[in-house]
């Protein structure tokens, strides 16, 4: 399988995964170059809690090989292609429980206020945030008084943070 030049590590997928499923997430997106180790990984995910992973490839030059990768994994009734500009598709996904974005490109950054996530309860992890370029830093629009946003930067590795969102009295009985 052939990775990105910033290739996300085995310990950052297994990261990702646990996030996923401990959410029991249903509707996954990725933004990524390519499919890769995490899109499988999420892809697995998605299987076991019953959920789809939509997979936005800004070029169509990667979609044969990232759908070969999801097909020798066995996953394809889990993934769904998108091949496009990011910011036109997302308006496509609502209501998204888990997130994954791939910041390499500084215009990617923007993608991440775009997001309609599940207020409920969701998590958007941002990738590649290197040297000025920021993520959600525990900001989000349309967000009710009743709703807490935790980030995290650089829980695993430099140039990646981890917003969590959900109900303010599950952060509090966490924190505790």
């Amino acid at each position: 399988m052939k990775e990105s030049n910033s290739p996300i590590e085995p310990e950052i997928t297994q990261f990702l995964s646990a996030l996923a499923t401990g959410m029991s997430a249903q509707h996954i997106v990725e933004v990524s170059p390519q499919a890769s180790q995490s899109t499988v990984a999420l892809a697995v995910e998605a299987r076991q809690t019953g959920g789809r992973l939509v997979c936005i490839l800004p070029q169509s030059e990667s979609l044969v090989e990232s759908k070969q990768v999801i097909e020798d994994s066995g996953l394809t009734d889990i993934v769904e292609f998108k091949v496009g500009d990011p910011y036109k598709l997302f308006a496509e996904c609502e209501n998204v429980d888990f997130s994954v974005v791939d910041c390499k490109s500084e215009s990617y950054t923007g993608l991440l206020k775009l997001l309609d996530m599940n207020t409920a309860k969701s998590v958007v992890d941002a990738n590649n945030l290197l040297g000025e370029r920021s993520g959600l830093g525990g900001e989000w629009r349309s967000l009710q008084d009743k709703r807490a946003v935790r980030s995290a930067k650089h829980p695993i590795r430099k140039g990646m943070e981890v917003t969590m969102i959900g109900k303010s009295a599950e952060f509090v009985m966490k924190d505790s």
